[in-house]
């Protein structure tokens, strides 16, 4: 029921060098852990001036109730640090929009993106809120052209993630509730 494509890559590199399935996991869930910390701390310090609470903050992320309850087996559960690092880096295209920092964002995003459908509906939510915290902060007379860039790239990578997303959703289009199926799964007083 998930792609889980995002953590692949992670652990690809793993793969091609003739490393066991079991060793790729474990690195890649260890790693998990290290980015979602370091990937937090970037995006905290950006707003706090002393180090400690970003650092305090980085922890309380990467050790959340969250990671820990999936932490168990769920390696694209915990892989978060999209969500963190997706949100600075929107602020910091937002900031001086450039080609560059939106390929930049954009790659992190479908990172996130293909993880999980619920790493993306998480990516999504985090960046719909971040631009639209951005977009209300903005002085009401911006320069028309950073807007136009904005506007530009904004389309450009809604394109290329519907592009890139599409085949992995395209089995979940149109798939309509069964309660009668939801009914037989359902646990019943005897499986109590």
């Amino acid at each position: 029921n998930e792609h889980l494509l995002g953590v692949s890559l992670a652990t690809l590199p793993w793969a091609a060098a003739g490393a066991s399935p079991v060793l790729a996991y474990n690195a890649i869930w260890w790693l998990a852990f290290f980015l979602n910390g370091v990937a937090t701390f970037a995006w905290l310090r950006r707003f706090a001036i002393d180090p400690v609470p970003a650092f305090a903050g980085s922890l309380v992320f990467a050790c959340s109730y969250y990671v820990m309850l999936h932490a168990h087996g769920h390696l694209h559960l915990i892989w978060l640090w999209p969500l963190p690092l997706s949100a600075l880096l929107l602020e910091r295209w937002f900031v001086a929009p450039s080609v560059w920092r939106a390929v930049l964002w954009l790659a992190v995003v479908l990172m996130g993106l293909l993880t999980s459908w619920y790493v993306a509906v998480m990516v999504a939510l985090v960046n719909g809120i971040v631009l639209a915290m951005l977009i209300v902060a903005t002085p009401a007379a911006p320069a028309t052209g950073v807007w136009r860039r904005r506007v530009v790239h904004l389309a450009a990578a809604t394109v290329i993630a519907a592009a890139v997303v599409y085949p992995l959703a395209r089995p979940y289009v149109g798939l309509r509730a069964n309660t009668a199926e939801a009914a037989a799964f359902s646990a019943d007083l005897e499986a109590y």
